[in-house]
C-alpha cells in the first residue's frame, strides 16, 4: 500500500473515530440544551437532508475542482460549524451550524454509520484513482474495515 493510500485511509478512520463518538453525544448535547425529543429529531433530519444536498454539490465540485480542496473545504465547514454550535445555545444557530457542518447528519447515521457525505465521496474517488484495477477491491475492503472499525470504537 502506498503512502498516499495509507494516509487517505488513516485520515478517514480518524474522522470516523470522532463521528462515532459524536453519534452518541449529539442527541445528549441537544437534550442538555433543553431541546425536546421532537426538536432533536427535527435537527437531525434537517442535518441529514443538508448532508444529501452537500454530497450532491460536493460530487459536482469534485469533478470540476481538486477533490482534495473540496474535501478540505467540507472539513473546515464541519470544524467551524462545530465550534460555533458549541458556543451557542440558540436553537436557530444550533440547527444552522449542524446543517452547514453536517454535524447532525453524522449523528443520524448519514450514509453508512457516518461514512456518508461529500468527504466520503471524495475519499472513495481518490482511492479509486490511486489504485490499480487488481488491488482496488482489497483497498476498498481495507478502507471500509478501517472506517467502520474506527466508527465503532468511537
Amino acid at each position: 500500500m502506498s503512502r498516499d493510500l495509507f494516509f487517505l485511509i488513516a485520515s478517514g478512520a480518524a474522522r470516523n473515530l470522532g463521528f462515532g463518538f459524536y453519534n452518541i453525544i449529539f442527541a445528549i448535547y441537544l437534550s442538555k440544551l433543553g431541546f425536546n425529543t421532537i426538536t432533536i429529531g427535527a435537527v437531525i433530519t434537517v442535518s441529514s437532508i443538508s448532508g444529501v444536498l452537500q454530497t450532491l454539490v460536493g460530487s459536482i465540485l469534485m469533478d470540476r475542482y481538486s477533490r482534495k480542496r473540496v474535501m478540505l473545504f467540507f472539513g473546515v465547514l464541519t470544524f467551524f460549524g462545530s465550534g460555533i454550535m458549541a458556543l451557542s445555545s440558540d436553537p436557530l444557530v444550533v440547527v444552522t451550524m449542524s446543517a452547514l457542518g453536517l454535524i447532525g447528519a453524522r449523528a443520524g447515521g448519514s450514509g453508512a454509520g457516518g461514512m456518508g457525505g461529500p468527504v466520503m465521496v471524495g475519499q472513495v474517488a481518490m482511492l479509486a484513482d490511486r489504485t490499480t484495477d487488481k488491488e482496488r477491491n482489497i483497498i476498498f475492503a481495507i478502507n471500509a474495515f478501517a472506517l467502520h472499525g474506527s466508527g465503532a470504537i468511537g
